[in-house]
């Protein structure tokens, strides 16, 4: 990208290295049904990250390296936060997210017969997962050189508000999707496809609907979310 300096590169690849451990940590807070600690944390350090961020604006002290800092304290912070939950969950005489309790910490070594069953069965899950990754990876960054190519920066940062205008209507959703799933686990894992029937009957259309409201009023106050965020010009 014209004009990004050389450095930028080991922070952004941190920040991704960082981003995809929350996810993953996430992910097992919620197979231990741990689901609502996990929330509480990241919502906790959503609001304090936001503040922050806040202040240093006001402050006239918000860069890129400053901006990665805070994302890197924010990220590698709510890593901190997840781990401690699952070595909570482990702790003797805890229950785990089946409600069984655990009579001691599990050993995590692993023969190598283990190590290589994990690895064929990891391959074979992961394979289709990847492949999909990277078309995905290829369509996103294939949209933004055309858009830079064709139309330029100006566009680019239009098509960026209406991007995010878009996730934001899709916030409660993100939020309670985590917790649909693993409801929707829980069921599977008994083998109880009438209750996954109704899990998905009973919320799948309601969590449309809120998609629907949020993103009809977007549509209709366009004009006025975008002098908002993006300005009078």
């Amino acid at each position: 990208m014209p004009g990004m300096p050389a450095w930028i590169m080991a922070p952004a690849a941190l920040w991704a290295f960082a981003t995809w451990g929350v996810r993953v940590l996430r992910g097992v807070n919620d197979a231990l049904g741990q689901t609502v600690k996990s929330e509480k944390i990241r919502t906790v350090a959503g609001l304090l990250a936001c503040a922050a961020l806040l202040v240093l604006h006001l402050g006239g002290v918000l860069s890129m390296p400053v901006l990665f800092i805070h994302q890197l304290v924010y990220l590698f912070g709510m890593m901190l936060a997840f781990k401690i939950i699952v070595l909570e969950a482990f702790r003797p005489g805890r229950e785990n997210g089946s409600g069984a309790g655990l009579a001691r910490r599990p050993s995590l070594k692993l023969s190598l017969e283990q190590k290589r069953a994990y690895a064929g069965e990891f391959a074979k899950y992961s394979f289709p997962l990847f492949l999909q990754l990277v078309a995905v990876t290829l369509a996103l960054m294939a949209d933004r050189w055309l858009l830079q190519v064709f139309e330029g920066n100006v566009e680019q940062g239009y098509f960026s508000i209406s991007q995010k205008v878009g996730m934001g209507c899709f916030l409660c959703i993100s939020a309670m999707t985590p917790l649909l799933t693993r409801e929707l686990a829980v069921a599977h894992g008994k083998n109880d496809h009438a209750e996954m029937g109704r899990l998905f009957t009973r919320f799948a259309p309601m969590l449309y609907a809120i998609a629907v409201y949020f993103s009809a009023f977007a549509c209709l106050e366009a004009r006025a979310l975008v002098n908002i965020f993006g300005g009078g010009q």
